[in-house]
């Protein structure tokens, strides 16, 4: 569901194209272990691929970026699709995801 790619330029988490409530509970899993085994004082998660999501999307994001903190490092969204934007911004929480 997400994955760590890597090249020259940039490593980063890769989220899926579908974060729903249906899958949730796994693709935060699957942050959290990337997160873990994180090498570096910046995560990076990359967001471009998400085509169908809720604000489950959100909350998983909200999560991690809870985490990450706590592990004393930085969170680096990248690629938020503007519909995802736009549902951060309705519920207030957009400035909790800008880097």
């Amino acid at each position: 569901m997400t994955e760590t790619i890597a090249n020259a330029a940039q490593v980063a988490l890769i989220l899926p194209s579908t974060v729903t409530h249906n899958e949730a509970v796994a693709c935060l899993e699957l942050l959290r272990s990337g997160v873990q085994s994180w090498q570096g004082n910046t995560v990076r998660i990359d967001t471009a691929a998400l085509n169908k999501f809720d604000s489950s999307a959100l909350a998983i994001l909200l999560q991690i970026k809870r985490e990450v903190l706590a592990l004393g490092k930085e969170l680096s969204i990248l690629g938020l699709p503007k519909q995802l934007q736009e549902l951060a911004n309705l519920y207030g929480i957009q400035s909790v995801l800008e880097n």
